[in-house]
């Protein structure tokens, strides 16, 4: 049943629209080992190819062209002059801004509908969501939320990095769902995970809530509703920006999709910073064809020259997450462990763990929730946790190797154990 006070996520025809030939389909073979599929967070089904077949994906693959550096950043000092004059900013981001953490956009050169329009298959299975991390940009939004130079966040990305990288929930509005989330039908709490929960369209999971209710996705399909909480802040922050000198700054979006097109186009001011030409570029008072990370690194640099006393730092991302291992006993024959997030659920950062010290070959266990027994009387067991790799400046990261040793105490125990899983980076970079 569709809300007739609230848009669907649809795009619209744009003036240069180039339809849609003819779709490559997955062959049933592989569409049935999907439905057969198991919940393995580091194995997820690819989220394109979990969205419904869509009519129209809009205008694809058109060339990138960069502005001189001279004039981007002309550009960048225009738009410090508006930020400083705005009374009310908000900021719109799209998959554009997200492909320096190592997630792919769409509409891009090389994006995900551009290559299916050549005759590509949607991509099966996609490892880049668990450990993405939030790039310079994302930290820098959350800098200026922080210090009052932008009052909210819309973004149509589902891939969680403004949610990872500290935007205020009050300030943040995701459109399109988060990939991380899923929510128990029961008692309505919402659960952030650390992996890609899987499916969309709102559709069970396959896990249950501590309260036993089933939990479903938090992802939008073509034409679902957009949340009504993320609807309405989004639409009471651009009713602000209607206001003389209020300020929209699209970063990385090539504004095709409805509603979240319009909201910026009714600012008083517009910016856009995308290096492919959107269809709404008419309508802006600034085009900024740059790398969105040079971009805001040059607007962090020229606003703290402008205003010394109100200094904006961009600190560097720092991950911590924390798994439990559970043990107990069973039959006073073996002890059966289990390593989780500490609900039952798994933990999308680990690749896999090694039991060290049993007489029998180390065993390797990469399927999650990760469980295995030993015999009783066994005092201590040591282990060998194996991180997932992390996305970096184009290749990747692997978090060092965790040792631990973990107590057997009593009948049933848990331990829980930290783990930083940053990137060696710089703070600015």
């Amino acid at each position: 049943q569709k809300s007739a006070s609230r848009p669907t996520r649809t795009i619209k025809k744009p003036e240069r629209f180039r339809p849609q030939t003819d779709f490559p389909e997955r062959s049933q073979k592989k569409i049935k080992a999907f439905k057969n599929q198991t919940n393995d967070p580091l194995k997820p089904q690819g989220y394109a190819s979990r969205l419904s077949k869509y009519h129209d994906y809009g205008k694809c693959g058109a060339a990138e062209i960069a502005d001189d550096t001279r004039t981007w950043q002309k550009s960048v000092c225009d738009l410090v002059n508006l930020i400083s004059k705005a009374p009310h900013v908000v900021v719109h981001t799209g998959a554009g801004i997200s492909t320096s953490a190592g997630i792919p956009d769409f509409r891009g050169e090389n994006g995900v509908w551009t290559r299916h329009l050549k005759g590509e298959v949607l991509p099966l299975s996609e490892r880049c969501w668990n450990n993405a991390q939030p790039t310079f940009s994302h930290r820098a939004i959350t800098s200026l939320v922080e210090t009052g130079y932008i009052q909210c966040v819309v973004t149509q990305n589902i891939d969680g990095l403004h949610r990872r990288g500290k935007v205020p929930h009050e300030c943040l509005a995701e459109l399109h769902g988060n990939i991380f989330q899923e929510k128990c039908l029961s008692c309505g709490i919402v659960l952030t995970r650390s992996f890609d929960c899987g499916g969309v369209g709102f559709k069970p999971t396959g896990r249950t809530c501590k309260c036993g209710g089933d939990l479903i996705d938090q992802l939008l399909d073509w034409e679902d509703d957009l949340p009504s909480e993320d609807f309405d802040k989004a639409e009471k922050h651009t009713v602000k920006t209607e206001q003389p000198n209020g300020l929209a700054i699209c970063l990385g979006t090539s504004m095709q999709m409805t509603p979240a097109r319009e909201w910026p186009c009714r600012a008083a001011k517009l910016v856009i910073v995308n290096l492919q030409p959107t269809v709404r570029d008419h309508l802006a008072t600034i085009v900024i064809k740059a790398k969105i990370d040079d971009v805001m690194s040059l607007l962090i640099e020229e606003l703290n020259k402008r205003s010394p006393s109100r200094p904006i730092v961009v600190p560097p991302y720092c991950r911590q997450e924390t798994f439990i291992i559970k043990h107990q006993i069973i039959l006073e024959k073996q002890i059966n462990f289990v390593l989780d997030d500490g609900s039952g659920a798994p933990c999308g950062f680990i690749l896999a763990i090694q039991v060290l010290n049993m007489p029998e070959p180390q065993i390797v266990i990469e399927k999650q929730p990760f469980s295995f027994d030993v015999p009783t009387g066994v005092d201590t067991v040591e282990l060998r946790i194996i991180f997932d790799r992390v996305p970096l400046d184009g290749s990747f990261f692997t978090p060092p190797e965790k040792l631990i040793t973990y107590h057997v105490n009593g009948q049933l125990g848990e331990q829980a154990f930290d783990v930083n899983l940053s990137q060696p980076r710089r703070s600015l970079q």
